[in-house]
């Protein structure tokens, strides 16, 4: 990042603070300026000459708390990058590591190695995640990434709130979690006049034409951000059809099972079901989960249900009548059918039929 020779100290344009990582240019005038719905004035800022053109700069301390953090860290990074190139690397001997040959030793080398594999597998797990979330949210339309776009400035929102206020949360499973009470006095601000959330921010958040925030609200998009990204905040619905949580085993298990013996109830093969897969040690899934995955595999596979249950229905159904019913015939009125129906008439002496003859 560039400074101008003759700019203040501890000030930046909006420009900078962009490429600090600070948000778009949009959104930091808006945030900062006053003609743009911000919090400050010009008297308020800090103005320099740069090629006769006056320019603006936002002191440092007037920065939100979650910009200051990102301005710290771009500091603490040029810092570092500076240290390490004025570092002089030394060549030291690789430290031997000891060997020991112990059972004990070779159990614990082996946890050790099992432990790692966990460890890469998990972070691999999670960068595929990421990627996964990031390729899903980018497939989205713009009218569903700009709510998901509003609800994360929001959190940031938050998260200066508290700080500001000096709201400690508590850690929990090596997790910072949010001060509640804090959460609940941000919900108050914003909902009675708007706690500093530029307009274009706030018309996401209303409802009957207010404004409408809750703490169990925010603490939901922070678990679906911390999880999915931005992905898992846009407003869009992702159907469960077709989803089941049996294993490709368990759901080979019943589905054979219901066609050797067609017609078995649920009972009967989530009994089986508990028998068969009680000594893995994993949770079952429940009576419904079957039921339903059996459901769906029926509605999925009707002709050959209906085949293994009722094979004349089956035939009557699916199968051409092809035939000639004159074939064993051999000479002329050999065979006459007859059909007769009640007539949907009343006449005077009663209903009548009719009747219906034919010489095959």
């Amino acid at each position: 990042m560039e400074l101008h020779p003759s700019q203040p100290d501890n000030a930046f344009t909006v420009s900078q603070l962009q490429e600090i990582g600070c948000g778009y240019d949009t959104t930091l005038r808006r945030r900062y300026f006053k003609t743009q719905g911000g919090l400050y004035t010009d008297d308020e800022l800090v103005s320099f000459m740069v090629r006769n053109k006056q320019t603006y700069l936002i002191p440092y301390h007037l920065l939100t708390a979650s910009d200051q953090d990102k301005v710290i860290v771009h500091d603490a990074a040029i810092l570092y990058a500076n240290q390490q190139k004025a570092t002089v690397p030394q060549v030291t001997a690789i430290p031997e590591r000891p060997k020991f040959t112990t059972p004990a030793a070779i159990a614990g080398a082996e946890a050790a190695r099992k432990l790692k594999e966990e460890e890469a597998k998990a972070t691999e797990d999670a960068r595929q995640r990421k990627i996964h979330y990031l390729a899903l949210y980018a497939s989205l339309p713009d009218k569903m990434k700009k709510p998901a776009e509003a609800k994360q400035q929001m959190l940031e929102a938050l998260d200066s709130f508290l700080k500001a206020g000096g709201y400690k949360g508590r850690v929990k499973n090596d997790k910072q979690c949010r001060n509640w009470k804090g959460i609940e006095a941000f919900c108050k601000a914003f909902i009675s006049d708007g706690a500093g959330i530029p307009e274009e921010i706030a018309k996401h958040f209303q409802k009957n034409g207010k404004r409408s925030l809750t703490p169990a609200t925010l603490n939901s998009w922070s678990d679906l951000y911390d999880e999915q990204g931005l992905y898992g905040l846009a407003n869009h619905y992702i159907s469960k059809k077709g989803f089941t949580s049996l294993s490709i085993i368990q759901q080979e298990f019943c589905v054979s099972l219901l066609t050797d013996k067609p017609g078995v109830s649920l009972q009967t093969i989530y009994k089986g079901f508990k028998v068969r897969f009680k000594s893995s040690g994993d949770e079952l899934p429940s009576r419904h989960a079957v039921g339903r995955y059996l459901q769906a595999w029926k509605s999925q596979n009707e002709s050959l249900y209906l085949y293994l249950t009722d094979p004349d229905a089956w035939r009557s159904k699916y199968q051409f009548a092809f035939g000639d019913a004159s074939e064993t015939v051999t000479r002329l009125n050999q065979r006459w059918e007859a059909d007769s129906t009640k007539a949907d008439v009343m006449c005077i002496d009663g209903r009548v039929c009719i009747v219906g003859i034919i010489d095959v």
